[in-house]
């Protein structure tokens, strides 16, 4: 019997009784989480918002959080995969108002006021079979808003978002879900609807 790998194997041992581990540690990573507001040159803030229907799901998902400037009371959501804007939160009541699946439009314009609920709790992580509810968006740019609308909102001074700015459809990840661009094309307002 070879006897030099017997001090490894009983320092090992002795690891393992002691409840260390030598295998190799990996950070847990979070169900859900938000990217940072991005500037898009067609006007309109975005972030990703990242999730996993389940915590045992290897790959995110993602949908993305828009701020329009004329419409700052609101982040819009959209699903790139089913190319709809399923919801909004309202940044002034702290709330959600989830569409019903028929109200779900590619253009927000094609949207009216009236299909929106009045703004609720936090909805579910999408595709949860669990419950788990979505968080909250994080606070926009303060370059956006300014610094009073934003710290007045959660009352939390300094916990305004960051910001990065970058250029083309590339920016919404549109390429990568394999879909039209959808909330990528720019926005035809026509005439503004109260908020």
């Amino acid at each position: 019997m070879n006897v030099k790998w017997w001090p490894a194997l009983s320092l090992l041992l002795g690891l393992g009784l002691l409840g260390i581990s030598v295998g190799e540690a990996r950070p847990q990573r979070p169900r859900q989480y938000y990217g940072e507001w991005t500037w898009s040159s067609k006007g309109y803030y975005f972030c990703k918002y990242n999730y996993k229907p389940d915590a045992k799901t290897a790959d995110y998902g993602h949908h993305y959080a828009i701020c329009y400037p004329a419409r700052q009371q609101h982040i819009y959501y959209f699903d790139p995969y089913r190319k709809v804007y399923w919801g909004r939160y309202d940044r002034v009541a702290d709330g959600y108002s989830v569409l019903g699946d028929t109200a779900r439009k590619r253009r927000l314009e094609d949207i009216p006021e009236s299909a929106f609920p009045p703004p609720a709790g936090l909805p579910c992580i999408p595709q949860a079979k669990d419950g788990a509810l979505m968080a909250e968006p994080p606070d926009l740019p303060l370059i956006y808003l300014g610094p009073a609308e934003n710290t007045a909102r959660r009352g939390n001074a300094g916990s305004a978002g960051t910001v990065s700015v970058c250029d083309g459809e590339a920016e919404w990840g549109c390429e990568e879900a394999g879909v039209d661009p959808g909330p990528c094309d720019t926005p035809s307002w026509g005439k503004e609807r109260a908020s």
